[in-house]
């Protein structure tokens, strides 16, 4: 199960996850589950980087600062050779549509594909 997947299903049980001082702390505490815990513990590691910096929050903030462009990319490598990558992109009618993707990408390879097709990437 790759990050987003398992924010998904912390999500769902009710449960909003924090990072502090490199724990996390999920609230509300009764909604957290004995397998909403397990989740939390197998996965903690990737769920620190998903949370702490917010990934899309910095994306989003990149296309509020610059308001000519409409992609903003944003891409933190994991341990595990994947990479979690955070997309904004800022639709027509100026709603900004986001994503969290959890794939083995080359972080090289997204950086020239998001430049050859106008992206901002940090």
């Amino acid at each position: 199960m790759n990050t987003p997947e398992v924010l998904e299903r912390i999500t769902a049980a009710g449960v909003t996850l924090a990072a502090r001082g490199g724990n996390i702390v999920a609230r509300p505490r009764a909604a957290v589950t004995p397998e909403v815990l397990e989740l939390i513990k197998a996965h903690k590691r990737d769920l620190l980087a998903a949370i702490e910096p917010p990934l899309i929050a910095r994306a989003v903030e990149i296309l509020r600062e610059r308001p000519g462009d409409v992609r903003a990319v944003v891409g933190k490598p994991q341990s595990n050779g994947r990479c979690l990558v955070a997309v904004a992109i800022r639709n027509p009618d100026g709603s900004i549509e986001t994503r969290l993707l959890d794939a083995r990408i080359d972080p090289f390879a997204l950086l020239e594909l998001a430049e050859r097709h106008g992206a901002t990437v940090h």
